[in-house]
């Protein structure tokens, strides 16, 4: 029952999605939803090499560039071309007259994958040059598009901001997870953070292939390189993360596959900036490595599950089972030809592990500060007098010892003894000697500061305090008679407060230092006798 008390609030807010994504997906009505004009596909003929296109080609096949002519015709006055290039260099002319380029290679930057808005002027044919220095590139031709700047905007915007917001959510949980692993850092599960560093490296890695970073940041360094850089790095932390966790007995695998990680991200920086391959290139590499690795920890997971019964690791496995169900989607989507949804699978697996985990972690971390608060509460009981509320004889014992060894100039230890407390108890009753016992602490805690004060007997109360000079003692000393004075005036008994202290300006013992301020209590209480 319990269980299921503890499942509710999960099942609604999944009834809660479910209903409202069944919701988008299956309403066609469209009288009050709102909609945008968008871009126009340019669907005229496109004579592509001198050959005329009815439909825009898969792919042509050429290692030299390719030169696509458009019919001006088809544009109006206020519309700009919407072209996006991958990892090519462009060209533009109108009537043989170059208005816009992008060329990479004059350039000696990383290949990018960009889009390009372009004004047009008044001519009769557009001419655009496309070339790649990569085979598989070369031919491209990506769709070609035209409207005003709000409508190519918007068009961009409504095909890949879900997926820029996506990397934006999986960059907050994992700054979230973060931040919580630095606030509970000495925990074992300070591990956490390997994984917030993950979804970091994840959600760069979303948001620079949501085809969105262009508009914000313009760098071609960083555009032609975060995807490629963030794939080869995006396992180490992961590694580590195992490494702290479910895996701490494969230290030296874990190891090798972490270096091999960052020996591949280094050749393709090498390789990139050296010239003798891109990161387009290069980057199989770290596909290679990351599928390896992710075979290696998937069968170090199911080993240390079905042979050492471990619950860190059967956890861990069916997680990354649940995220290789998406990744077998895209994979079978990618083969069917539908590349549309390329890419989405995987997001979605991202987002639904870094979910899981985050919320996994935070039952975690409900259960540790329970522990931390009732670890605090119950030291809390042992250091405090249940009376007062005062520190008690054990914390003043350890607040001596602590201060003793960190003297600056001098240090003084105040005993307090409350006379005339029999009489009160015989005359008024306990209850009337606990108050007593109360209103005295007070009056010693508005002069000495009750953080310096403890209560270390029945009626005896004690106080330390570092860098006291002679005057300071003196006018403590005065307030407290008059403190006393000022309280019997009040009350129907009358209390007295017999003082004592001791002063040392080394490592005295904690011993010596109570006998002396013991007796010279004794003394002041003696001579009230006389």
């Amino acid at each position: 029952m319990k269980r299921h008390i503890r499942l509710m609030p999960i099942l609604i807010m999944l009834s809660y999605v479910l209903f409202f994504s069944l919701l988008i997906v299956f309403d066609r009505s469209s009288n009050e939803k709102l909609t945008i004009e968008t871009v126009n596909r340019y669907d005229d003929t496109l004579i592509i090499n001198g050959t005329p296109y009815e439909k825009y080609p898969e792919k042509i096949e050429s290692k030299l560039p390719i030169e696509i002519d458009l019919d001006m015709t088809t544009f109006k006055d206020e519309d700009f071309l919407l072209l996006r290039t991958s990892l090519q260099d462009l060209f533009v002319y109108i009537d043989g007259v170059l208005v816009y380029s992008k060329s990479f290679n004059n350039e000696n930057h990383p290949y990018a994958s960009l889009w390009h808005v372009i004004e047009i002027s008044e001519g009769e044919t557009l001419t655009l040059v496309v070339y790649s220095p990569y085979e598989s590139m070369n031919g491209l031709i990506n769709d070609i598009h035209y409207g005003t700047l709000s409508e190519i905007y918007a068009y961009i915007f409504q095909s890949h901001g879900l997926q820029f917001l996506m990397g934006i959510l999986l960059n907050i949980i994992g700054l979230f997870i973060i931040v919580i692993s630095f606030m509970y850092y000495k925990n074992e599960r300070s591990n956490y953070v390997y994984f917030g560093i993950t979804l970091l490296l994840i959600s760069y890695w979303i948001v620079s292939e949501s085809r969105l970073l262009q508009f914000i940041i313009g760098s071609p360094d960083v555009l032609g390189s975060l995807s490629y850089i963030t794939l080869g790095i995006i396992s180490i932390p992961m590694l580590y993360f195992f490494k702290l966790s479910s895996l701490k007995k494969y230290d030296l695998v874990l190891n090798v596959m972490i270096s091999v990680s960052l020996f591949v991200t280094v050749m393709m920086l090498v390789l990139q900036f050296s010239g003798l391959a891109g990161y387009f290139e290069s980057v199989i590499f770290a596909h290679i490595t990351m599928i390896l690795e992710f075979i290696v920890v998937v069968g170090l997971l199911l080993y240390e599950w079905l042979k050492k019964q471990s619950n860190e690791a059967k956890k861990s496995v069916r997680v990354l089972g649940v995220f290789l169900i998406f990744v077998l989607a895209e994979f079978i989507y990618f083969l069917i030809g539908r590349f549309n949804y390329t890419s989405w699978f995987v997001i979605v697996g991202f987002l639904f592990v870094s979910v899981f985990m985050l919320y996994d972690y935070l039952k975690y971390i409900n259960v540790y500060t329970k522990k931390v608060y009732e670890a605090s509460a119950l030291e809390k009981l042992a250091y405090t007098d249940y009376l007062t509320g005062a520190n008690n004889r054990l914390s003043f014992e350890k607040r001596l010892e602590e201060n003793l060894q960190s003297i600056e100039k001098n240090l003084y230890l105040f005993y307090f003894d409350l006379d005339h407390l029999k009489e009160i108890n015989d005359t008024y009753g306990h209850n009337v000697g606990d108050e007593a016992i109360i209103q005295a602490y007070g009056v010693i805690t508005q002069v000495f500061q009750k953080n310096n004060c403890f209560r270390i007997g029945g009626d005896e109360f004690s106080c330390v305090l570092m860098n006291l000079d002679e005057a300071s003692l003196n006018d403590k000393i005065v307030s407290l008679k008059e403190g006393v004075t000022e309280l019997n005036l009040k009350s129907h008994y009358q209390i007295d407060v017999s003082i004592g202290y001791a002063m040392t300006t080394n490592e005295m013992k904690s011993q010596a230092l109570m006998k002396l301020a013991d007796d010279q209590m004794y003394e002041n209480k003696r001579n009230k006798r006389r």
